[in-house]
C-alpha cells in the first residue's frame, strides 16, 4: 500500500506563522518525518492559490521523492439538485479543481456531494447528479486523473448510495474513496469499507483520537484495514487525521495501525 499524508492533519501548523512550517514544506517533512511516498493535499490550503503557487508545490514535491498524488475537496458539492444555478457553480468549481489537480501531478482527485434539499426519489436525484458530472469525469478522464467519491450524507452517505451513483454515472476513471470515520457511522463499518473497495482508487484512513498506547478510540482502525487486504486492495491509503492534539503522534499511531492489520496479514 502506497502511503500518503493528507494535509489536513497539519492544517493548524500550516495556518499558524509562527509554526515556521508552511505547505510548500510539507513533502519534505513528510518523507523524512514519517517516510511518505506521497501526499494527498486538501483545497483548503490552496486557497488564492495561482498556477505559479500550484507548480512550487509540485516542484517542492518532487524534489522531496513526495509528490502529491490526490487533490481533495472537502466541501461537498451541490451537483444533485434541483437548483441549476447551484449545480452550474458546482460544475465550475469541479472544472478548476480537476484542473488544479493535473498542474499539482495528481492521479486521483477524492471530491463529495451534497444531498439534494428537496425531497425527491433517489432515481430521479441520480438521473441529475448523472447528466451534471458526465462532463466533469470527461474531463477528467482527458487528462487521465481518476475522480473519486466519499462519503457524505443522505443519499451519498451509505456505500450502497455512492456504489449506485459511480454506477449510473459510469467512466473508467470514476471510482469511490472509502473514508474510515464515515464507514464507522455503519452497522458494520468492516463491511462497509469492503462495500466500496472493489471501486477505490484510494482509501482514506481517518482517525480521530488514540490512547496514549496508540489504540484508536472511535473505531478499530485495524480491522478496517484487515476488510481492505482480505479483498486484495493494495493501492494508495491516505493518513487523515481530524482529532486535536500532537498530530505527529497521531499519524505515528495511525501508521502503526496500518502496519500491525500488514503483520496479521502476512501471519
Amino acid at each position: 500500500m502506497l502511503r500518503l499524508l493528507s494535509t489536513r492533519s497539519y492544517a493548524e501548523r500550516i495556518a499558524d506563522a509562527s509554526s515556521g512550517v508552511t505547505l510548500l514544506d510539507l513533502p519534505r517533512f513528510a518523507r523524512e518525518r514519517f517516510a511518505f511516498r506521497g501526499l494527498c493535499v486538501s483545497t483548503e490550503q490552496l486557497a488564492g492559490a495561482d498556477e505559479q503557487t500550484l507548480l512550487a508545490l509540485r516542484e517542492a514535491g518532487d524534489k522531496a521523492s513526495c509528490p502529491t498524488l490526490a487533490l481533495q475537496e472537502p466541501a461537498p458539492l451541490a451537483l444533485a439538485g434541483l437548483d441549476v444555478a447551484r449545480a452550474e457553480e458546482a460544475q465550475r468549481r469541479l472544472l478548476r479543481v480537476v484542473r488544479a489537480a493535473h498542474l499539482l501531478g495528481c492521479s486521483s482527485l477524492i471530491v463529495r456531494l451534497a444531498p439534494p434539499e428537496e425531497e425527491a426519489g433517489a432515481d430521479a436525484t441520480l438521473d441529475r447528479l448523472a447528466a451534471r458530472l458526465r462532463s466533469c469525469v470527461e474531463a477528467a478522464e482527458r487528462l487521465e486523473l481518476n475522480l473519486l467519491l466519499a462519503p457524505t450524507s443522505g443519499i451519498f452517505a451509505s456505500s450502497e448510495g455512492l456504489s449506485e451513483t459511480i454506477k449510473k454515472v459510469g467512466g473508467f476513471r470514476m471510482g469511490s474513496a472509502p473514508d474510515f470515520e464515515a464507514a464507522a457511522q455503519a452497522e458494520d463499518p468492516a463491511d462497509a469499507v469492503r462495500q466500496l473497495t472493489p471501486y477505490a482508487s484510494c482509501v482514506i484512513v481517518s482517525s480521530l483520537e488514540f490512547t496514549p498506547r496508540g489504540r484508536h478510540k472511535a473505531y478499530d482502525i485495524v480491522a478496517m484495514v484487515r476488510s481492505l487486504l482480505e479483498l486484495g486492495y493494495d493501492g494508495p491509503i491516505v493518513i487523515e487525521h481530524r482529532g486535536g492534539g500532537d498530530p505527529d503522534k497521531a499519524v505515528t499511531h495511525a501508521l502503526a495501525c496500518v502496519d500491525a492489520a500488514l503483520e496479521e496479514a502476512q501471519a
